[in-house]
């Protein structure tokens, strides 16, 4: 199973290196010499070596060994770094990937409201990005509003207050 551990947003400087979000909580797949797979989601995905990285905020910077991903690239961030692992689980309890909440359809009481378009990493809790009726919007993702995550069914159930979709 192919799992999604960072975000490719834009080149950083112009040695080819490429400031990354993190989605992963294991640290230890962002180190020196970690082998990774880089690629568009759909697409076919090639293998890359980290040369090196550092810490920017709560991204990284990082650099591969050869130039992975043309310098003249203008859609950078469509790129995804990720791993293949064998008997990857579909989240256990209320613990899920990236890739498994993203284009989630949203159903607040029963009634569609839109679909989940990428999550925004946050202390205390993280926020689902909604996309739904024109409209964009931010949801916590917690207990207290986020009632059933159904992977094989592709729906999250919610339950918001009144108004929230106003």
């Amino acid at each position: 199973m192919r799992i999604f551990v960072g975000q490719v947003l834009r080149f950083h400087g112009t040695q080819g290196s490429i400031k990354v979000r993190p989605l992963t909580d294991r640290p230890d797949r962002f180190q020196i010499d970690a082998h990774l797979l880089l690629g568009i989601p759909g697409s076919s995905f090639t293998p890359v070596c980290v040369e090196s990285l550092a810490p920017l905020g709560k991204d990284l910077i990082v650099a591969f060994h050869g130039r992975p991903i043309p310098l003249c690239e203008p859609r950078i961030s469509r790129y995804w770094l990720a791993v293949d692992e064998e008997g990857s689980s579909t989240g256990e309890g209320d613990t899920f990937y990236h890739y498994q909440l993203v284009n989630l359809r949203v159903l607040d009481r029963g009634k569609y409201v839109g679909v989940v378009r990428d999550i925004v990493f946050h202390d205390p809790y993280d926020f689902l990005v909604i996309e739904g009726d024109g409209k964009e919007y931010l949801m916590p993702f917690i207990a207290v509003y986020c009632r059933k995550v159904d992977i094989e069914k592709g729906s999250l159930l919610v339950h918001c207050p009144d108004g929230f979709w106003e």
